[in-house]
């Protein structure tokens, strides 16, 4: 084992490196989503803003926003640096699973327990 990044105080739903492999994020069941740096293991920044568990989390391709999804019905979206949401939206009617950027970062896919896989646009917020 190289590096065990410890913080969570529930179960870890998801984790993904960012795209320069410098860091780690993760979300919990504690409602929260860490940022970790992966030379020493150590927390960088903790994101509080989902009101029930955290799902998914990934960076956006440019490696300046996160986005998040929960049991909460919302996906998020962050801005890295400030550790602030730039978009939080309820977008399905039931638990959000992974979201996951598009290779160009203007879109994030997100799939449901309702059956539903949605995209949506990132500046407006707006489903296709």
């Amino acid at each position: 084992m190289l590096l065990t990044f410890e913080g969570h105080h529930c179960i870890v739903f998801d984790v993904n490196f960012s795209p320069d492999g410098k860091n780690i994020v993760s979300g919990s069941a504690d409602k929260t989503i860490r940022i970790w740096d992966v030379s020493s293991g150590k927390e960088v920044k903790k994101l509080i803003g989902h009101t029930r568990d955290v799902l998914g989390v990934q960076y956006s391709p440019d490696g300046l926003m996160l986005v998040s999804s929960s049991a909460d019905k919302t996906i998020a979206l962050w801005d890295i640096k400030s550790g602030e949401i730039l978009k939080q939206i309820i977008v399905h009617s039931n638990f959000v699973m992974r979201p996951i950027f598009s290779p160009n970062g203007q879109f994030v896919i997100s799939c449901s327990l309702d059956k539903i896989v949605r995209i949506w646009d990132v500046k407006s917020g707006e489903q296709f």
